[in-house]
C-alpha cells in the first residue's frame, strides 16, 4: 500500500505599500495580524527613487523596479495585496493580474461568515480554546494586545506584536481573540517591551503561528532582510 505525506500551509501574502503612508502600514499590520500565518508574510516597500538605504559607496544602485523585482521573486507570495489599485502596475511589478488582492478581500466574508481568502484568527483562537483553553491550566499564558503608552513607537509594536482594532472589519477578530483566550490590552512603556517577548505571552502575532513548524535545510547562516523605518 502507498502513503503520502500531506502538509498544509497558510496563504503566502505580500502587502505593496509606500513606508511613509504611516495610515496603510498600521492597516496592514492589522489585516496582517487577523491572519493564520500572519508572521510569515512580508512587506513590499514602494519605491520609484532607490532610498540611499538601498545604496553602496562605489557602487551603482540597481533601478527601484528591479529592486522590487527581486523583493518579490525572493519571497515567491501566493497573492500580492494592493493598498491602493493600481500600485503594483504603477511601481512596476509584474506580477499576474488574477491573483493580485485588494486588502479589502482579506476582510472580505461569505454568508457563514467565514473568510472569502485564507484562514483567520477566528479559526486558530476556537482550536486554542477546544484544545487549551477551555481547560483550567496551572500557568496559563498571558493573553494580550499590546501597544504603546507612546504614540510614537506606536507603528512599531504593531509590526511586533500584532494589532487588533476595536472597531471596523476586523472587530469581531478582537473580540473572540480576548473572549475565547480570557485576553485583554495592555498599554506598555516603550522601555518594557521586551518584556513581550517572554513565552508566557501570546499575542496576535504569536498566536498566528499556532500549529505551524518551519524546517531548515541546514544549519548554515542564510540570507536575511530586515526593513525597519
Amino acid at each position: 500500500m502507498e502513503s503520502a505525506t500531506v502538509r498544509v500551509r497558510p496563504l503566502r501574502f505580500a502587502f505593496a505599500v509606500e513606508p511613509k503612508d504611516k495610515a496603510s502600514l498600521q492597516r496592514v499590520f492589522e489585516v496582517n495580524s487577523s491572519l493564520w500565518g500572519g508572521v510569515f508574510n512580508f512587506i513590499i516597500p514602494l519605491f520609484r527613487q532607490v532610498p540611499s538605504r538601498y545604496r553602496e559607496k562605489y557602487f551603482k544602485a540597481p533601478p527601484a523596479k528591479a529592486i522590487l523585482k527581486g523583493l518579490v521573486e525572493a519571497f515567491q507570495p501566493d497573492y500580492l495585496v494592493e493598498i491602493k489599485p493600481g500600485d503594483a502596475l504603477s511601481y512596476g511589478i509584474a506580477f499576474p493580474a488574477e491573483r493580485i488582492l485588494a486588502i479589502e478581500d482579506l476582510t472580505a466574508r461569505d454568508d457563514r461568515g467565514r473568510c472569502k481568502i485564507g484562514i483567520d484568527l477566528r479559526s486558530v483562537c476556537d482550536d486554542l480554546y477546544r484544545t487549551s483553553f477551555r481547560f483550567v491550566q496551572r500557568h496559563p499564558p498571558s493573553v494580550l494586545i499590546p501597544s504603546s503608552t507612546e504614540k510614537s513607537f506606536g507603528l512599531l509594536f504593531s509590526a511586533t506584536f500584532g494589532s487588533l482594532p476595536e472597531s471596523g472589519a476586523l472587530s469581531d477578530v478582537a473580540d473572540i481573540y480576548l473572549k475565547a483566550l480570557d485576553g485583554k490590552r495592555k498599554a506598555v512603556n516603550a522601555v518594557d517591551f521586551p518584556q513581550l517577548f517572554d513565552q508566557k505571552n501570546l499575542y496576535p502575532l504569536r498566536a498566528t503561528l499556532h500549529e505551524l513548524e518551519t524546517f531548515r535545510n541546514s544549519w548554515s547562516i542564510d540570507s536575511k532582510l530586515f526593513y525597519l523605518d
